[in-house]
């Protein structure tokens, strides 16, 4: 079901079944976003890759959120 990618509180609501803490909540969205692009990297390549994305991390968390979204909404 499509959900509302501007609607911060709709995603906490449609999300609120799935609790991890942080860490293995990241680790889970990097293994999902890995197999969904198709480029199935190992941690060391998907670091090595993903070095010139520098956002500090309520943003990085925000931008992860957008994508994921769209993507979900594909």
């Amino acid at each position: 079901m499509p959900e509302n990618c501007s609607d911060p509180a709709a995603l906490a609501r449609a999300s609120a079944c799935y609790c991890f803490n942080p860490k293995q909540s990241d680790a889970v969205t990097i293994y999902l976003l890995n197999r969904i692009s198709g480029l199935n990297l190992d941690p060391d390549d998907l670091a090595r890759n993903a070095k010139c994305f520098c956002f500090d991390r309520k943003t990085a968390a925000a931008v992860k959120n957008y994508l994921l979204c769209n993507i979900a909404n594909q």
